[in-house]
């Protein structure tokens, strides 16, 4: 695979990826691509969680950082801080998006550096205490409940908008600094950690084709202000007419949704419309279908004549609650569905 031949820049690699569908869904009596058109296979991965995410830090990354991730991706060796060793990849990447929770996005880096921004508020300097007590569970158990009267005041104070910009515009400089146009690709993206009843799954892995400057102008949308998938749209659509700048929104682990991912109802029970429809595929023209906590494909119990509908299934929510197999779970039924 000719490296120099990727898209040197980043909206020609998102148009790529949004190509992706539409590419697969060709009818079979379509007619055949040019014999004279470049074909080219690349390698890389859109779903990746660093330090500055709660849920990897709390499972152990306190030293993985976005640089860190990108630098491994293109072939450089990192040293390990939890192997305490020295690792490198066979063979580097060609495209990588570091796609960390939205939510609390790099605070515990902050407290890791008693940064004074955040311990200038009373809720820094808890969330430092909790920080550093290795059986409180740390940042990630102090969110606490959506309903906790105490969110707000602690969202306002230790995830206030200088925090939330400065994290995010280390984000970017990370992508930034690891950008190598037409060897490769950054592309500056985070996750949408929405998740009704504080259970069930409707995160989204959402990615630009900003460049560095671009980026500045907005931070991620998180699931403190909404949990709705239309939110959502609407902020990517918002955000697009102020700046320009495009996304592509990737839904993943549907098989946690608890038959909300694919249901056929809207966040507010009404039937789905066209207007829904042109929507969600305007900004979700990829599904992510496997990975760590279990595959979203399918589900023996909906393809019982399937010998490979097994692999790697999880019949359970993240929280633990047994999930029955349900069409709107699974990407397969989802397509057969419409």
């Amino acid at each position: 695979m000719p490296l120099n031949t990727l898209p040197p820049r980043r909206p020609v690699a998102l148009t790529l990826l949004a190509g992706l569908v539409a590419g697969a869904l060709q009818p079979a009596c379509a007619a055949p691509p040019a014999q004279n058109a470049p074909t080219h296979l690349y390698w890389g991965d859109l779903h990746l969680h660093s330090n500055f995410s709660v849920d990897a830090y709390a499972t152990g990354n306190h030293g993985v950082t976005p640089d860190m991730a990108y630098r491994f991706g293109r072939g450089i060796p990192v040293d390990n801080p939890n192997l305490n060793i020295k690792v490198q990849m066979r063979r580097p990447l060609d495209f990588l998006a570091v796609t960390d929770h939205a939510e609390m996005l790099g605070v515990e880096q902050l407290l890791d550096a008693q940064d004074p921004r955040i311990l200038a508020t009373p809720w820094g300097r808890k969330l430092l205490a909790l920080h550093q007590d290795p059986k409180s569970g740390g940042v990630m158990r102090a969110q606490g409940n959506p309903n906790d009267p105490q969110r707000k005041e602690m969202l306002d104070q230790a995830f206030s908008p200088a925090i939330r910009q400065a994290t995010w515009d280390a984000e970017i400089d990370a992508a930034e600094k690891n950008y190598i146009p037409g060897k490769f690709t950054t592309l500056i993206g985070w996750e949408w950690t929405a998740m009704p009843g504080n259970a069930k799954n409707l995160h989204r892995c959402v990615l630009s084709d900003a460049e560095g400057p671009a980026a500045r102008q907005f931070v991620p949308l998180s699931n403190y202000e909404s949990i709705r998938p239309e939110d959502l749209w609407s902020f990517l659509q918002q955000t697009k007419a102020r700046t320009g700048i495009d996304f592509v929104a990737i839904p993943h682990n549907s098989n946690l949704s608890g038959g909300l991912m694919f249901d056929m109802v809207d966040s507010d029970g009404h039937p789905l419309s066209a207007e829904y429809a042109r929507t969600r595929s305007q900004w979700e023209p990829l599904v992510e279908i496997t990975q760590t906590k279990g595959t979203s494909e399918v589900r023996p119990e909906l393809a019982p004549d399937d010998e490979f509908a097994e692999f790697e299934i999880r019949r359970k929510l993240l929280a633990g609650a047994p999930t029955p197999p349900s069409e709107a779970d699974y990407v397969r039924s989802a397509l057969l569905r419409g």
